[in-house]
C-alpha cells in the first residue's frame, strides 16, 4: 500500500481500496489521478474509478448526518427527560501507518519549544529552636561589697611632674611627667586607680584655666576637667611659679655652669616678694575650682621639699652666690607657709616629709630628695630626686588613710 502525502503527484493506475481524505490505491496499469483536500477528481481514466468514487463518497456524508441527527436528537431527549444521560460521540482511533522500509527521517520543521523546567525553590528553612519560656525570676541578688579601691588624680607643677629624666614620661613631652614622680608612684600602688595630669610651668590658675606651653607653642585644658564626681583622692603642688621660681633658678644654675659665682637676686627678688603677696588668693581659686568639679574628693597639698639650709655647704653649690643662696632658702620657707595656709583655709592636708631639712642637695646622692644641677642622680635640676617622690608618695598616702571614702 502506498500513502499519498502530497495534494498533487503522479500516481501508478490501480484499484482503488478506500476513498478518504488520504486514500490508498493498489498500483495495476499506469493513469493519472489528482487529489486535493477539497474535492477529489480524475483528469483521464476508466469509467468505474469515477463511479466507485461517487458513491463511496455518497455513502460516507449519508452516515455522518445520520449519527449527527441521531446525536442531537438524544442530547434534547436528555435535557428534557430526567435520568437520560448525556450522549458523548465516539473517539475515532488513531491510527499510525510507519513505512518498514524507509529510514525515518528527521523533520526539519522547528518543534514547539517546550515549557522551561521551574527552577528549583529555595529550599524551605528548617524550623528555628523554641524560644524557651521564660524562666521565674530569681531572687533579688546582694549588691557586692566595696572594693576599697580609691579613684584618684595628681594635679601640680614641675616638682609634682618632674623627677628622673632617664626613666619615661606620662602625657605630653613638654610635660615632663617622670615615671616615677610621687603621683605616678601613688598610682603603682595597691586598689589606687587614676591619672596624672600635672606639668612643667603650670600656676595656680592652670589649675582651673588653660596653660599656655611657649616652650612648644601648646595650650592645655585646665587640670580640674580630669576631676568628677567619681574623684576620691586629689593631690597637688602649685604656685612657686607663680613667684617666677623657674626663672630665678635658669640664671642661678646658668652661672654655676658657667663656672661663676651667681648673682640673680637684684633681678628677681622683688618680683617674687610681691607675687607672693598675690599667691593667697590664687590658691583659693585653684581650690574653689577643685572642689567644684570633685566634690566628693579629699584634697593632700605637698608642700617644696628645701634644696638649701643655713648650714649647706658642698661642692655643687659652691658657686652660688650668697645673697641668692639666702633668697633660695627664704623664698621656698615662705612659700611653704603660704601653701599650708591656703590648703588649711580650704578643708586641705598639707604634707611635707618629716626630716626633708636633712635631705636637700648637699645630702650624699643616695640620700638626697631634691637636687641642684641634677647629676649624679639624674634629676631634673633643683627638683625632688627619685627618692624624695618616694617620700612624698609615702607622706601623702599616710594622710589619706585617714580619710573615709
Amino acid at each position: 500500500m502506498v500513502k499519498l502525502t502530497n495534494p498533487a503527484c503522479d500516481c501508478t493506475r490501480g484499484t482503488i481500496t478506500k476513498v478518504t481524505d488520504d486514500f490508498h490505491i493498489t498500483p495495476t496499469t499506469p493513469t493519472v489521478l489528482r487529489h486535493t483536500a477539497l474535492s477529489s477528481h480524475f483528469e483521464s481514466g476508466p469509467l468505474e474509478y469515477t463511479t466507485m468514487f461517487f458513491f463511496s463518497n455518497f455513502f460516507r456524508r449519508i452516515r455522518t448526518y445520520v449519527v449527527t441527527a441521531t446525536f442531537t436528537v438524544a442530547s434534547i431527549l436528555s435535557s428534557l427527560i430526567p435520568g437520560i444521560p448525556s450522549p458523548t460521540l465516539p473517539t475515532p482511533p488513531v491510527t499510525t501507518t510507519t513505512s518498514p522500509t524507509s529510514p525515518t527521517t528527521p523533520s526539519t520543521e522547528p518543534s514547539e519549544p517546550s515549557e522551561p523546567t521551574p527552577e528549583p525553590s529555595e529550599p524551605t528553612p528548617e524550623p528555628s529552636e523554641p524560644t524557651p519560656e521564660p524562666s521565674e525570676p530569681s531572687e533579688p541578688t546582694t549588691p557586692a561589697e566595696p572594693t576599697g579601691v580609691i579613684n584618684y588624680v595628681s594635679l601640680g607643677d614641675s616638682y609634682a611632674a618632674m623627677g628622673s629624666f632617664n626613666v619615661g614620661h606620662d602625657g605630653p613631652s613638654y610635660c615632663y611627667r617622670s615615671l616615677d614622680n610621687y603621683g605616678q608612684v601613688i598610682l603603682n600602688g595597691e586598689k589606687i586607680v587614676g591619672t596624672d595630669v600635672s606639668c612643667s610651668g603650670a600656676e595656680a590658675d592652670s589649675i582651673y584655666g588653660h596653660q599656655w606651653v611657649p616652650r612648644a607653642g601648646a595650650m592645655l585644658p585646665p587640670q580640674v576637667d580630669a576631676l568628677s564626681e567619681d574623684t576620691q583622692l586629689v593631690s597637688v603642688t602649685v604656685g612657686a611659679n607663680d613667684l617666677g621660681q623657674y626663672d630665678f633658678g635658669q640664671c642661678v644654675i646658668g652661672a654655676v655652669r658657667e663656672q661663676k659665682v651667681s648673682d640673680c637676686a637684684p633681678q628677681f627678688e622683688d618680683k617674687i616678694w610681691t607675687e607672693m603677696d598675690n599667691l593667697p588668693s590664687e590658691l583659693d581659686k585653684a581650690y574653689a575650682a577643685i572642689r567644684e568639679a570633685a566634690p566628693n574628693a579629699h584634697i593632700v597639698t605637698g608642700g617644696y621639699m628645701p634644696i638649701l639650709t643655713e648650714n649647706d655647704q658642698c661642692r655643687e653649690t659652691a658657686l652660688v652666690g650668697q645673697a641668692d643662696r639666702q633668697l633660695t632658702i627664704d623664698m621656698i620657707t615662705e612659700l611653704n607657709k603660704v601653701v599650708e595656709a591656703a590648703a588649711n583655709r580650704n578643708g586641705a592636708t598639707y604634707v611635707m616629709p618629716e626630716g626633708a631639712e636633712n635631705h636637700t642637695a648637699c645630702a650624699a646622692p643616695s640620700e638626697r630628695w631634691v637636687e641642684f644641677l641634677g647629676y649624679p642622680t639624674s634629676t631634673y635640676p633643683m627638683h625632688p630626686t627619685k627618692i624624695g617622690h618616694r617620700k612624698m608618695a609615702e607622706a601623702m598616702l599616710e594622710a589619706a588613710e585617714q580619710f573615709e571614702y
